[in-house]
C-alpha cells in the first residue's frame, strides 16, 4: 500500500538516539501489531527479525524514529526505480489503536522530507487494514499485486 506525503504539517517524531536504541528494539521485539512469527524487518524482498545490528544501522543512518516519545518507533528504508528514491516503512510498532495517527505522522515526514510517496508492504490483517484506510493508505492505481511468501528455516 502506498500514501501520498501530508504538507505542511508537523510530524510527532524524533530520530532515534544512541541512547534509544535498546528501548526501541525491545518495542518491536514484542511488537503488538503483529503475532510472533510474522514480526519481521522489511528489508526489500528480504525480511529479518528485530535485533541490535539492523537497528544501530538504522539509527545511525538517520531511518529510524521515535513517534510521540516512545509511543512508538518506525525505521524507513529506501528503494530505487528508474532513478528515483521511494521510501517504504521497515518497522513499526505501537499500541494497536494508535496505528493510524502514526501513520499519519509517517505521511507528514514525507511531506517535511518532500517525498512523493509512502509505501508498506502491509500484511493481509484486518487489524491493520483498517489503520491503513484510516490514515488513507491505499493499493496505487492498477495494482493489485498479492504476494505470498514461504518461511524456509535454513
Amino acid at each position: 500500500v502506498q500514501a501520498e506525503p501530508i504538507l505542511g504539517e508537523p510530524a510527532q517524531l524524533q530520530p532515534l538516539l544512541p541512547a534509544e536504541i535498546e528501548v526501541g528494539l525491545d518495542r518491536l521485539r514484542q511488537n503488538p501489531l503483529f503475532p510472533p512469527d510474522l514480526n519481521l524487518i522489511d528489508l526489500g524482498w528480504e525480511f529479518c527479525r528485530p535485533n541490535l545490528e539492523w537497528l544501530t544501522q538504522a539509527t545511525a543512518e538517520a531511518r529510524a524514529f521515535s513517534w510521540h516519545v516512545g509511543r512508538g518507533f518506525f525505521s524507513i528504508f529506501f528503494d530505487e526505480y528508474d532513478g528515483l528514491k521511494f521510501p517504504y516503512i521497515e518497522s513499526i510498532t505501537c499500541h494497536p489503536i494508535d496505528l493510524s495517527d502514526l501513520l499519519q505522522d509517517i505521511r507528514r515526514w514525507a511531506g517535511i522530507n518532500s517525498l512523493p510517496s509512502i509505501a508498506w508492504n502491509a500484511l493481509s490483517n484486518p487489524q491493520l487494514t483498517q489503520s491503513l484506510t484510516s490514515a488513507c493508505y491505499h493499493m496505487p492505481e492498477g495494482r493489485d499485486t498479492l504476494y505470498l511468501f514461504e518461511r524456509k528455516k535454513l
